[in-house]
Order: C-alpha cells, then sequence, then structure tokens
C-alpha cells in the first residue's frame, strides 16, 4: 500500500497527525458516496510531492511518509492511519475497508476539519481540530 498509493486515516487519526505537527505532509483526498449522492473529503497521508496539496484523480505514487528503509515514520510514533494498521496482505483486507473509512469523514464535524485544515492546517503547527 505504501509504495501505490498512502493509507487512509479517520478523522482521529489525522488529528493526532497534525497534532504531532505534520499537517504540511498531508494532502486532501476525496470518496464519492454514490448511495447519498455526495463527495467526502478525507486528508491523507500524501503522495510524495503533493504535500500540503490535492490528490490527483488516480492517487498513486508513494507514501510521503515511507521513509528510505521502506518502513513507515507514522508506523513507531503510534500514528499509521486505521486503514494501513487494518490492511492485511493481498486479499485478506475487508473488500470495503477503504469505503468504511472514508465512511468516517462522512460527517458535519470532520468536513469543517478539512476545510480548516485547508485554511490554516498548512503550516503544521497549529491545532486544527477542535475538542
Amino acid at each position: 500500500m505504501c509504495r501505490r498509493r498512502p493509507c487512509w486515516p479517520t478523522p482521529f487519526d489525522a488529528e493526532k497527525i497534525i497534532a504531532a505537527g505534520m499537517a504540511d505532509r498531508l494532502m486532501l483526498d476525496w470518496w464519492y458516496d454514490i448511495a447519498q449522492d455526495t463527495t467526502v473529503y478525507v486528508l491523507t497521508p500524501a503522495i510524495s510531492g503533493r504535500e500540503r496539496g490535492q490528490s490527483p484523480a488516480i492517487p498513486t505514487g508513494a507514501c510521503t511518509f515511507l521513509n528510505q528503509s521502506g518502513l513507515c515514520d507514522l508506523h513507531d510514533l503510534g500514528l499509521k492511519p486505521t486503514e494501513g494498521r487494518e490492511s492485511l496482505c493481498r486479499d485478506r483486507t475487508a473488500p470495503d475497508l477503504h469505503e468504511q473509512v472514508a465512511n468516517s469523514w462522512n460527517s458535519n464535524t470532520a468536513q469543517s476539519n478539512v476545510e480548516a485544515w485547508e485554511k490554516e492546517g498548512l503550516r503544521g503547527r497549529r491545532r486544527i481540530f477542535g475538542r
């Protein structure tokens, strides 16, 4: 997963990444929910070179947190996104895991936090998500 496209965090995962000062290594991605005919925006670790930007239409490329040793920088910090933590090798991952994580962003609070990241969080130093 880390080499093909970044794994998606839940809003809680993203909050922890931002609180750790790494908001500038995220990007904006989206999920189109066919059933509700709506677009759900997701803050996700960036594809290398797309930090603080938007995901391409077909999000392929290595994750910005994939280090030179081929390991995830977030893993040892306890910040690995839910999709990466819950994924199993190849065919054993739940087929709807990506959609489940996307749906965790389908709330007014989560979408407001995405907007806050877009406006303020790009510097990676301010607390964006309020509690």
